[in-house]
């Protein structure tokens, strides 16, 4: 990602009659524009700011308007005037003219607007990626690569996008352990919404686990971590990735991150070949993180386990499938996966679960059947075939 281009009027400010009348007429009474709209929010701005020498501006907003519009919205705190582009029509000669004066590949360049025929379809056409922000979620037969409700998620996505994942085996946080610790927590009590993660249980994590990725940006701040054991023995003559623990900064959960961490783990250790990814937990949202894997059996939703798997699952992930089957306090059942008392903390964080949502009512559905009473602390034992 070389270049992000934003349209101005309504993307980074609204868009009403007035503030159409007042633009027609403005003459450069700068007096005029707190009245219209407030400037952009402190949370959009800093996240701008990290990501400064790739910010550009598109508007057809002329002289002095565009420019007093910046300086109000904040953006000139940000960038240069220089880095403000007039498209007088916004057609496809104006796009082809501007991604020629930025120098870069389209594919290199995300192009973040509300309106699908100025700002999505003719850059989208010379081939820049582009992110349509469509409040009310219409449809429409326009492709867009993606699509969200609010500049706020745009800009989260457009910085999930600069993000990348760093795996290491655990003996490499030796030697910063602490603070290894420290970015682990505060992930955690902001993607789950609590502080129940203390730094004792954090350090035993990290020295049963075989791999721990973080995903850093260029600053080298933190915004999700996983936890990662491949077993030595196979299962099928394949290798399983199980998922120790999880978790992403509240405003990033949306962006399929998990996704990539697992291709990314494919990358890092290619020695392994990858059959099978699973994980224990309770919240519909893992849930679909590692059903939407792919489009084989998920277990136990897709089928119930078999006396092989489930004896594999017990000896190969001692820690959160073996051992808590052993114990007198805690029960496995052997064809659903479902694990009692797997938490002591009972419902482990504020996640929702949305029975509108046609995919989680499917696990809620099997999960009643089941008995299962996550507000008891139970966890279900998942397996996904890759």
């Amino acid at each position: 990602m070389d270049a992000i281009v934003f349209d101005m009027k309504g993307t980074l400010h609204p868009k009403t009659d007035l503030v159409d009348t007042t633009e027609k007429s403005y003459a450069g009474n700068a007096t005029v524009i707190p009245q219209l709209f407030p400037p952009l929010s402190e949370e959009v701005l800093s996240l701008l700011s990290e990501m400064k020498d790739r910010i550009h501006i598109a508007t057809g907003g002329k002289l002095p308007w565009r420019i007093d519009v910046a300086k109000h919205l904040g953006l000139l705190n940000i960038i240069s005037e220089d880095r403000i582009h007039y498209l007088k029509n916004k057609d496809d000669a104006d796009w082809q003219k501007l991604i020629q004066k930025l120098g870069v590949s389209p594919s290199e360049i995300y192009v973040v607007g509300d309106l699908l025929e100025y700002d999505i379809t003719p850059p989208k056409k010379l081939g820049c990626k582009t992110v349509w922000i469509n409040p009310i979620k219409q449809s429409n037969e326009t492709e867009t690569n993606y699509q969200v409700v609010s500049l706020p998620d745009a800009v989260c996505l457009i910085k999930s996008l600069t993000l990348k994942w760093n795996f290491k085996k655990r003996k490499e946080y030796d030697l910063i352990i602490d603070e290894t610790v420290n970015k682990l927590i505060d992930i955690f009590n902001d993607g789950m919404g609590q502080s129940e993660w203390k730094p004792n249980k954090v350090k035993r994590q990290l020295k049963s686990s075989h791999v721990l990725g973080l995903l850093e940006d260029e600053q080298g701040k933190s915004y999700s971590y996983f936890f990662a054991t491949i077993p030595r023995r196979k299962l099928n003559e394949k290798n399983l990735l199980w998922i120790d623990a999880c978790s992403v900064r509240m405003k990033y959960q949306k962006f399929g991150l998990f996704a990539k961490a697992i291709e990314q783990l494919k990358t890092s250790y290619p020695k392994y070949n990858f059959g099978f990814a699973g994980g224990r937990s309770q919240n519909p949202i893992v849930f679909k993180i590692i059903d939407k894997l792919s489009d084989k059996a998920f277990y136990p939703f897709d089928k119930l386990y078999s006396i092989e798997q489930i004896e594999f699952l017990k000896e190969t992930i001692k820690n959160e499938v073996g051992r808590p089957s052993n114990n007198k306090d805690q029960h496995l059942n052997q064809e659903n996966g479902i694990l009692t008392n797997a938490y002591w903390h009972r419902r482990l964080g504020n996640y929702p679960v949305d029975l509108n949502n046609e995919i989680v009512l499917r696990y809620e559905k099997k999960l009643s059947s089941w008995n299962f009473d996550r507000c008891n602390g139970d966890a279900v034992v998942l397996l996904k075939e890759l």
